[in-house]
């Protein structure tokens, strides 16, 4: 393939994330829009100026753009569709119709210039730091997790699913 058929880093990362996600055809063209609107100034203000309103991308926009109905649209905005349902992008339905919009950490993810799934794996998510607590930390809860180390142990063992839900207040240490 020549150099101009290649899809760029942009198109190769929305493409992982459909794919991974399992996104519907219209979910992954709403997906790309709203990365491009991120990482292309040019497109967000194009993109306003099609809604005649700066910086929200509508409902009705997305449905002139893509040539779908409005019904099509407002279920990818809805918590059923794909994109808010995996997180990421979130609706809001606001006065002036419902937006949406990227989450935060897939916006920093299209602003990488990463190219191979390995590295965008890694993007998404990356190592965690050293835990700053210790086993002696938890002594409170003994019992507990003397309960969870046996059906994990157990689950690798044999080769079982094991399932452990960590609840409590936060600064408890459920993510250490």
């Amino acid at each position: 393939k020549s150099a101009a058929s290649q899809p760029s880093g942009l198109q190769l990362r929305i493409d992982f994330l459909a794919r991974s996600f399992g996104l519907a055809p219209h979910e992954a063209a709403i997906l790309g829009i709203l990365a491009r609107r991120e990482v292309f100034a040019r497109w967000e203000y194009l993109l306003g100026k099609l809604e005649r309103c700066d910086n929200m991308l509508t409902v009705n926009a997305f449905a002139t753009i893509l040539d779908l109905g409005t019904d099509d649209i407002y279920t990818v905005f809805s918590e059923r569709g794909g994109l808010a349902r995996h997180g990421i992008a979130e609706s809001d339905h606001g006065v002036a119709g419902a937006t949406l919009s990227l989450h935060q950490y897939i916006e920093r993810f299209f602003a990488t210039k990463v190219s191979t799934e390995a590295e965008m794996i890694r993007a998404l998510m990356p190592m965690l730091s050293s835990p700053s607590l210790a086993a002696q930390d938890y002594g409170h809860m003994s019992g507990d997790l003397d309960r969870a180390s046996r059906l994990i142990g157990h689950a690798l063992a044999s080769g079982e699913r094991a399932n452990v839900l960590l609840y409590g207040v936060p600064g408890t240490g459920k993510t250490e």
